[in-house]
């Protein structure tokens, strides 16, 4: 059903109605959600605000506005502007030159509602901009955004939804007109020689978070009259951990100032170095990891294994592949949090319909570790990628990797190297303990084999994977076969 036969039909209903009508009624009778007829309602009362078409009371549902009951109602079309669109693009106007000001009177004019229309759109801004210590004051006919200059940048990133739906990789075709495809590009391409100099890659959504924040330093520099005068950051310069990604930063700043001929203050490098040192690389060649992580990343990974409770993880080992992984992961995430910065997370919605048990669990546990650490808090975008972590290691524990131990030693050395294995690799599974055998018989024997683990070089074959280890298996043979087991888990 098409979005405006369900208005249709949703007034249809709800005319005929004097009394409320709950929205698990409505949906039976449109079938449809009841998320669904939440997203609806909040929808067309948005288009019509002020006005509220729809009225609500908790608990008793939804009853028709008497002042719409015999008017045409529909959702606004790709030629009008909703009340929504409207108060986004005000917001962000006024986010990318604040401090400056834009006239009450202009806005008007050109969104064509009164002067007292921009006003009310003013207080519900303010809502949006609480949460980031930001106040939107009204003075002398104009209205202007006031605060912090890292927390106008962070609630640009997360309330102007073009900078978050970008696909680096196929920019050359995004759509929106707003974004100045030149810069863009540029852009782009810095961020290409930052992977390629330091040798490593920035995956999603870490790309696009710096990304936009270049994107935006760039504008805020180009649009803000007295750009030298802005707040300076609060939080002073940060610790120079990662002397190659502070040198990187330094040289983005420079290659930028050349692109728009413009100078640009010292402390955007250490802006732009927040941002990288806070981003998780693919192949973590750049940031430190295990196992020098600090032993409050260690104590917080532990805290998320032991205080779950949906599936036991408790027994997970600190040199685990699992425990590795999520620590790799909480260590830019507290980054993060120190440096105020947020990843916006596009799938989150998705990730609640579909892992909302996990979802919550890990609401919880963020909570509890938050306030152990005196952390100021994590938000559910955050909560939202541990929360695919969790989903993977559900997985993970249910289907151990199958493996074949092959040696040409005498039985002895055969049975102590599977105890060894089994003692530091719960998440596999041994088939069998053989000697030599040519790689079809071995297909043959034991068709659900995914790794085989030889004393001695063997043919490689398309089937299952093949690793070489000593007798003896030392710490760097453990080492390799965490790196197989894990590559094996995420390509199930």
């Amino acid at each position: 059903m098409k979005k405006q036969n369900r208005i249709d039909q949703l007034f249809k209903i709800l005319s005929k109605k004097k009394q409320f009508i709950t929205a698990k009624t409505l949906s039976c009778e449109l079938g449809i959600s009841e998320k669904t007829v939440y997203r609806l309602v909040r929808e067309l009362n948005d288009n019509y605000f002020p006005e509220l078409p729809i009225l609500s009371e908790k608990g008793k549902g939804y009853r028709i506005n008497e002042q719409f009951k015999y008017r045409s109602i529909h959702l606004f079309n790709d030629n009008e502007m909703s009340a929504e669109k409207r108060r986004e693009n005000i917001l962000e106007r006024l986010l990318m030159i604040s401090p400056s000001s834009i006239s009450t009177i202009a806005l008007g004019q050109e969104f064509f509602v009164s002067d007292s229309q921009i006003l009310k759109d003013k207080q519900l801004l303010q809502k949006q901009l609480f949460p980031y210590n930001l106040d939107i004051l009204s003075r002398k006919g104009e209205l202007l955004i006031r605060g912090n200059e890292f927390d106008v940048r962070q609630a640009i990133v997360d309330l102007i939804p073009s900078f978050s739906t970008i696909d680096l990789d196929r920019l050359e075709f995004h759509e929106d007109p707003t974004i100045n495809l030149e810069l863009a590009q540029f852009l782009q391409s810095e961020i290409k020689k930052i992977e390629y100099n330091l040798q490593d890659k920035i995956p999603y959504p870490y790309n696009v978070n710096i990304f936009s924040h270049l994107y935006i330093m760039v504008n805020r520099i180009l649009k803000v009259r007295k750009f030298d005068q802005l707040p300076k950051n609060e939080n002073g310069v940060a610790t120079i951990e990662e002397k190659a990604i502070y040198h990187e930063s330094k040289r983005v700043v420079n290659a930028i100032e050349h692109f728009i001929y413009k100078k640009i203050p010292e402390i955007e490098v250490d802006y732009l170095y927040r941002y990288l040192i806070s981003s998780r690389f693919q192949n973590k060649k750049v940031v430190s990891e295990t196992p020098q992580f600090s032993k409050k990343i260690r104590q917080i990974t532990r805290q998320y294994f032991d205080k779950f409770t949906l599936f036991d993880l408790s027994n997970i080992q600190d040199d685990s592949p699992i425990f590795v992984d999520l620590a790799n992961h909480i260590n830019p995430l507290l980054r993060r949090i120190e440096n105020k910065i947020r990843i916006k997370n596009n799938m989150l919605n998705d990730i609640k319909d579909n892992y909302n048990a996990i979802f919550k669990e890990l609401v919880k546990i963020s909570k509890m570790v938050s306030q152990e650490y005196g952390l100021s808090g994590i938000n559910d975008d955050e909560i939202g990628f541990l929360t695919l972590y969790f989903a993977r290691f559900k997985e993970i524990k249910r289907q151990k990797v199958k493996v074949v131990i092959m040696c040409t030693t005498g039985i002895g050395t055969s049975e102590l190297l599977k105890s060894k294995i089994e003692n530091n690799f719960p998440e596999v599974e041994i088939l069998a303990v053989t000697n030599y055998q040519q790689p079809d018989t071995i297909i043959e024997n034991f068709p659900s084999l995914e790794l085989l683990i030889s004393t001695i070089d063997y043919p490689k074959t398309n089937r299952y994977r093949t690793i070489v280890v000593s007798a003896l298996f030392t710490e760097e043979d453990k080492n390799q076969l965490r790196s197989y087991i894990r590559d094996i888990n995420y390509e199930k």
